[in-house]
Parts: structure tokens; sequence; C-alpha cells
């Protein structure tokens, strides 16, 4: 997941609408007729497709856009995907409900303690995991430690390059690669050592070999990348996307068959996903399976989208900020049989400062400055206290999201509230502007106050957030300074990542989302030396480095939290950052839909996971 192109919602490959140009009045009405068109034909071909609207208290349909990457835990790496995985298979261990870093046992018959050394060894480097017995797959063969054993090892003998590969990688084989200078291949000898089974394959004692002590292992098997699935090629068939059945050297992008409550029937692609209750479902006795079936239902169109859930065809819609007044009156309540829940996410938002920009085919005309224009820190300040922190929030963000201080959202372990803010002040701004040396002049005591710039600022097309913060950004500075000549273009997602990944930007709005539950996973790629944004801004502080590498081997939690306050205030210090926000989720249901609660790894991450919900008997 990581990078995302949306505000809250990572599988957005459409992101925010961007705002319709204003045309003549009958223009308006004409296109507004032919919108009225095309929403009755999409309504009508929908409820075509559907044997009947009548309410079905055994069937959940959810209205979504985006479709899944992959179906295969050991490639898949975006939330569409996910959620099915995350419904369909099942990890070791899962979230307590509403807590992202408290687990419970899923397939295993406790969550290891860290505390206990006959779970974990007292260095952190062995985990020792018990299968329930008796569970078995949806093909009806049995879990056991080579089931367990050979989904983990797929997924580092395949290591998907832009998958979720890294993040099992990192603790059982530290990434180690094959030496073609010996006889030996070290990187399968690693993988082969990484998980072993103490009671034979067929037995249900699993075993973890890590190559570090990592306190984040527990989160990251809690991963979609953990999924348990059946190793036995006779329940797969090969497909145009899946080319074999051994699954252990080969992915299978459009099968899934695992332990999970559901059980996949077909994809069909750019149409829909359809679930069926898991009949050997393990967790049945205790909890049965509210769901008869699952329909995920692509619909691009809002406005489609909208009106299934107001006639009751879908029991769950993707919706936007900029479309909150849909599901409202106009006291703002929500219309009858309508109910949305909002709460924090762990995506994170940012703006960031390239310290070292990619001079190479920059016109003057979009930006005069020189490659270290962001290098002074006076400059990084100025554009920190001209940013309007929470008027974005309010008038932009539509309140759906929340201030943020640092790498780390609220909410997830080693979070530090008390972390130092910017805020936004046009006195500050001008002061640190006065400050900031143009070092592109004759005389080296010109400052940007005096002689001004110009500078173009750029957002991916579709994201309406980033648009308007980027012009809002640009209306400030100019008025502050008429010297600033600030311009907005937007490009499109594949060019704008582009321009991001060689530098070019001077400044760049992105977001990130956790692929596990762990600070590791923010404060290592915003802010260690050689990693993703680091790299991205020219950002590197070697004592800061060295903290970062301390706590993610720290297993005391006490200590560990610690460090992590030091980490946390740094940026207010170096600036490499402006934090945006936290996002904050928009989870759309009828009201007949029951057991709704916010976690943010879950229904306001990946999605809905569909076992905890269920729907009134009437409707």
């Amino acid at each position: 997941m990581a990078t995302t192109e949306g505000e809250s919602m990572p599988e957005g490959s459409a992101g925010m609408p961007a705002e319709a140009p204003k045309g003549k009045p009958w223009g308006k009405i004409a296109a507004v007729v032919i919108v009225l068109i095309v929403i009755i034909a999409a309504i009508v071909a929908w409820r075509l497709l559907t044997p009947t609207s009548k309410y079905h208290a055994d069937v959940f349909t959810e209205a979504t856009f985006g479709e899944p990457d992959s179906l295969d835990p050991a490639y898949d790496y975006e939330t569409a995907g996910g959620k099915v995985i995350q419904n369909v298979a099942e990890t070791l261990v899962w979230y307590q409900r509403e807590h992202a870093d408290v687990f419970m046992p899923m397939l295993a018959v406790k969550v290891p303690d860290l505390a206990n050394p006959a779970d974990v060894s007292p260095n952190g480097m062995i985990y020792n995991f018990t299968l329930k017995s008796g569970v078995k797959f949806s093909s009806g063969n049995a879990v056991n430690c080579r089931a367990v054993e050979f989904s983990i090892e797929r997924v580092l003998v395949i290591n998907f390059a832009d998958g979720p590969a890294w993040i099992l990688d990192q603790s059982l084989t530290g990434g180690i690669k094959d030496n073609a200078s010996t006889p030996n291949n070290e990187r399968l000898d690693a993988i082969n050592a990484s998980v072993t089974c103490p009671g034979g394959a067929t037995g249900l004692t699993v075993k973890f070999h890590l190559v570090i002590p990592y306190p984040a292992f527990i989160s990251t098997m809690a991963f979609t990348v953990g999924s348990i699935i059946d190793p036995a090629p006779s329940s797969y068939h090969t497909s145009g996307r899946c080319a074999s059945t051994d699954l252990y050297n080969n992915t299978c992008h459009d099968q899934l068959v695992a332990t999970g409550p559901f059980k996949l029937r077909v994809w069909s692609a750019n149409q829909e996903i359809i679930l069926d209750r898991n009949d050997n479902y393990h967790g049945a006795a205790t909890k049965p399976v509210p769901f008869r079936e699952i329909h995920i239902v692509k619909v691009n169109d809002i406005a489609t989208r909208v009106l299934m859930l107001k006639a009751g065809d879908a029991d769950a819609i993707d919706l936007s900020p900029d479309h909150k007044g849909d599901i409202r009156a106009t006291n703002g309540s929500f219309l009858p049989g309508l109910i949305e829940y909002s709460g924090p996410t762990f995506i994170v938002q940012f703006l960031g400062f390239n310290q070292n920009i990619n001079m190479t085919g920059v016109s003057p005309s979009d930006f005069n400055g020189t490659a270290d224009f962001f290098k002074d820190i006076h400059m990084r300040k100025a554009f920190s206290y001209a940013w309007k922190y929470d008027d974005f929030i309010n008038n932009v963000l539509f309140g759906y999201g929340t201030p943020l201080c640092g790498p780390i959202p609220q909410g997830m372990f080693g979070y530090d509230a008390t972390t130092p803010c910017y805020s936004f002040d046009l006195t500050k701004a001008e002061q640190e502007f006065r400050l900031a040396n143009n070092t592109g002049t004759v005389n080296p005591l010109d400052n940007f106050w005096q002689t001004g710039f110009t500078i173009t600022l750029t957002y991916n097309v579709g994201n309406l957030p980033r648009e308007e913060g980027a012009r809002q950004l640009a209306a400030t500075l100019t008025a502050l300074n008429p010297r600033f000549v600030v311009k907005v273009q937007g490009l499109e997602w594949a060019a704008f990542l582009d321009n991001i990944r060689f530098e070019k930007p001077p400044f760049f709005f992105l977001g990130w989302a956790p692929d596990y539950a762990d600070p590791d996973d923010y404060v290592v790629p915003f802010l260690h030396t050689g990693n993703t944004f680091p790299n991205r801004v020219g950002y590197s502080n070697t004592t800061l480095d060295g903290l970062i590498e301390n706590q993610s081997k720290d297993l005391n939690p006490t200590s560990r939290r610690a460090t992590l306050k030091t980490i946390q205030a740094a940026p207010y210090y170096d600036v490499p950052y402006i934090w945006r926000n936290q996002a904050k989720s928009q989870n759309v249901f009828r009201t007949w839909v029951l057991g709704y609660y916010d976690n943010p790894m879950t229904f306001s991450g990946t999605g809905n996971y569909y076992y905890d919900l269920s729907k009134s008997a009437t409707g």
C-alpha cells in the first residue's frame, strides 16, 4: 500500500474527483440530462443483473470503485485486493476488534508472549506458534505446519519486487541475496531455515527463526502477506492469470484457497467479485458466518453508488468527502436509512521539501531557484508557517482529517501527543523568508523576501484536496509578497510519481498508508537516511539514523517508546516535511448493517471485514 494516490482511500485509482468546468446555462442543463440518463441506465442495468431487489439479511452488497491488482497474498500490495484476501484467507494472528496494536489468535492457539521464553526466545529471534487442531481449508485439506511453512516461504521465494515480500524478508532473511561466486544458494538456504516444523510437516507446531530481534514481527504477521493458503496443487487450476498450480514458485492472481469465513466464487474483472460462505469455517461453531454471499460490485460513478445505497441495492458504498452532502439532509442529519462512521486512519498526508532538486530540463518559468533552494532551513520554515493547517482540514477536507505533528499517527504505539507542531503564522513566515539567503544572486546578502522567486506546485490530477491545497498555498504566498510567483500544475498519477522518483519537484504532495501497525513502518521510510522519502527530499540525519535502528530492535516497550519520542520531535527542528494531516475514514452503510467498529488497519484501512458485520432480520 505505502504511497497513496487518494486521501482516505488508498485503493482509489481516481483519487478525489476534480471540479467540473463551468459552462453556459444550456450546456449545464444538457450535461445534467446526460448524467441523469447515464445514472438511470446504470441503475436499470444493475436491476437487470440482480435477481431481485428484495431485502436479504444473508447477502451483503458493497458498491465500490477500483479493481484488485491480484488476490495472491505473495503479490498483492493494494487495498482492493487486500480487502478480499482478509475475508477469504487468515493469518496466524489478527487484530482484536478496534485495536490495531492488540492481537488475538486466528489460526494459532495463542498470540506469542514476549515475556514467555516458551513462546519467544529471550533474544527475540525465535517465535513459537501452535496451530488450532482440526482446521481445514475450504478445499477440505488440513491446515498444518507444512501449510504455514509453504505460505511464508513462497512469499520469500517469489519475492516480487513491488510487492509485500520485504515485510517478512527484513526479519526472516535480512534481505540476503545469493552469492553467484559460491556453489550454495545463500538466499534459498536462508529461506528454508526461516520456518521449521518441530513436530513434522503434518504437526501443529511452527517455529520462526528471525535473523534480527524485531518487536514488530507479530504486527507483520497480521498483514495479508502472512496469510496461510492451501499448498495442494489440486486445489487450483491454470488460467490466464494462474500459469501453474505449483504455487511455491508461481503467483496465482485469480484464485485463493484458504481458511477464512468466506471463499472465492468468482472474480469477473471490472464487474463483480462474489464470495460464498465457507461451510468448513473453523470459527462457525463459536460465531456463525453471518452472510451466505458477499457481492463486491465495481461502480465507478459515485452518483450511481449513492442511488444504489438509497434504493437499498447496496449495503455499503465508497464515498468521497466532497460528496458527504449526498447522504445528508439540509440540516446535516443523515437521510433515513443511511449512516456514516468516521474515525482516524493510519494514513499520513504530507508535503515534502526537496533539498537536492534535479534541475535537468527545468524551465526558469516554472522554477527559477537553484538545486539547493530548500536546503536553507529558513525557506522550509517559511513555507511551513504559510500552510493553513486548520483551514485546510475544515474547508478542503470537510473535516475528514486531524492535525498531525510527526510521522507516527495518533492511535499507534509510540505516538507522542507532546510533539511540537508548526501553525499558520504569516508574521513568522515573513521573518523566515527574510532570513533565507538567495545563493543564486551576485550579492550574497540577498534574501528571498527581497528578490522573490518562481516555483510550481504539482499535484496528481483528480486529487481535489491536493489541488485545492496547492492553490490555497499559492494564493497565500503571492498575497504575502508580490515578488513570489507560485504556479500550480496537475500531472497524471504515473507522471507525478515519476517526477518525484527522479527528484524533480521542489515541493510535492504525497500520502503514506501503513503495511503493518508499527511505528517502524513510518520512522524508517520518512526519516532514515537512504530510505523512501529521505531519498526523495535529500534528507539525512545520521544521529537520528542510530536512534531509528535502535528502536527497531528494542524489545522493551518502555525504552522503545522513549526513543520514539525523541525521533518524532526531530522533524520539527529539521523540517524535511510539512505534516499536512492524518486522514479520517468515511465508511457509509445502510442502517440495517450492524456490528461496525473502527479499526485503522481493517475497516478504515484495507476495508470491510464482513465476518464481524451482520444485518437486521427485516431491514
